[in-house]
């Protein structure tokens, strides 16, 4: 592959990544109204679109990866769960701080 060919790829690379993070905000949001009650049955159906412009924006992003030679995003293949991954691969969030071993006694935790 020649390297203006490479370039041309990276750039479609970095307007998916660009595009990804602006779904992901998007979902963010419409994932805080389901969570707090004011969500409307619009709401959820657009959340449901959102995911799935998401997940596919994953989908093509890891293609462009594969074709650059670089290794799929780590978070992509917790997010499908695919078969390697493992429960304790999948970090837990804890009053925004990462707990170490979900698997533990979280009433110890301080809260802040």
């Amino acid at each position: 592959m020649d390297d203006e060919s490479l370039d041309g790829l990276r750039e479609e690379l970095e307007r998916l990544q660009e595009e990804e993070a602006r779904v992901s905000a998007l979902r963010r949001h419409l994932h805080q109204q389901i969570d707090y009650g004011s969500a409307t049955d619009e709401t959820r159906v657009r959340e449901r679109q959102v995911s799935d412009e998401r997940r596919d924006l994953h989908r093509r992003i890891d293609e462009l990866r594969e074709r650059l030679g670089l290794e799929r995003h780590r978070s992509v293949s917790l997010l499908e769960g695919g078969p390697d991954v493992k429960p304790e691969d999948v970090p837990m969030w804890f009053e925004r701080r990462p707990i170490e071993d979900p698997g533990h006694n979280l009433e110890d935790q301080l809260l802040r």
